[in-house]
């Protein structure tokens, strides 16, 4: 019901109709009862529930990538371990050491982050590094591109600044290299490269991988991408990543796309505002102390 306040008020009626021996109707009555609060409640949970969800995500996609990297090359080293010539244990043993570094840094952070998530995943950006963001996430996933021998690299030698909430930014773009290295052939190459215009920062992932149909390019940030090909090693995917990664630039006011053709590779593009064309924010919590510029950084 909507009040003369223009407020929403849920209600639950019962009615009661009595009748004569005839059928015909005698009386009515009725209970409407407001179970305003009940419904309140029952929609806060379902909220948090959804956030809940989303956040287990975010942790299954960051993590599931480096633990298969460490448990493939702890594999090998328990089937060559008897094997004298087997000259390439020293460098696994620091593929694994780093690997797990690196992984409980990332995990740190992102219960961190996570600790402080309520009913809603909470937007607060700041200004950045654009080089600081990719290269953090780049120290991570070369490790699991190198499992394909694909050359991952970031192209740019000019640093400038972009307005984003780090750990959401971060999200988004290791999703999106991991999505690449999964569909680029072994031996291939990946690119990230970001523009600076005078509207804002375009961020783009290149890859010479498998590509994409239309048809799928047209799902492939929606619910109806949930089923996904194999990759070009067989690896498994629910598509879940990519809308999320829509869902988290979307509250930058941002946009993300992809331009693909069959065996022609992929370019996965974000473009994010400058400060003055996003909505004012309100914070309800405080993260740890970002990671700020090191000097001022600008571009012509």
């Amino acid at each position: 019901m909507l009040t003369k306040n223009n407020k929403i008020k849920y209600v639950k009626v019962k009615c009661n109709t009595y009748f004569d021996k005839d059928g015909n109707t005698l009386k009515s009555f009725g209970v409407v009862m407001d179970i305003t609060l009940l419904k309140e409640n029952d929609l806060l949970l379902e909220k948090s529930v959804s956030t809940k969800d989303k956040l287990m995500s975010i942790l299954a996609h960051d993590l599931r990538s480096p633990f298969h990297k460490i448990i493939g090359f702890t594999g090998l080293l328990i089937d060559n371990i008897k094997n004298p010539s087997f000259a390439e244990s020293e460098r696994y043993l620091n593929i694994i050491y780093t690997s797990s570094e690196k992984t409980l840094a990332l995990l740190n952070k992102l219960l961190n982050w996570i600790r402080y998530q309520t009913t809603e995943i909470t937007f607060k950006p700041d200004h950045l590094s654009v080089s600081d963001i990719i290269s953090d996430i780049l120290d991570l996933e070369t490790l699991l591109a190198a499992s394909k021998k694909i050359n991952l690299h970031y192209g740019n030698t000019e640093d400038f600044e972009i307005y984003a909430d780090e750990n959401m930014l971060k999200i988004v773009i290791r999703n999106l290299i991991s999505n690449a290295i999964k569909f680029t052939n072994f031996g291939g190459e990946i690119k990230i490269n970001s523009i600076l215009t005078k509207q804002g920062v375009e961020i783009i992932i290149t890859d010479d991988g498998i590509g994409i149909d239309k048809q799928r390019i047209e799902t492939i940030f929606t619910s109806a991408s949930y089923s996904t090909p194999l990759g070009t090693l067989k690896e498994k995917g629910t598509g879940a990543g990519l809308q999320l990664c829509k869902e988290l630039i979307d509250r930058h006011q941002g946009q993300i796309w992809v331009e693909s053709e069959i065996a022609k590779g992929r370019k996965l593009k974000i473009f994010l505002p400058n400060k003055d064309r996003q909505p004012a924010i309100k914070t309800t919590y405080r993260l740890q102390s970002k990671k700020r510029l090191r000097t001022p950084l600008g571009a012509p």
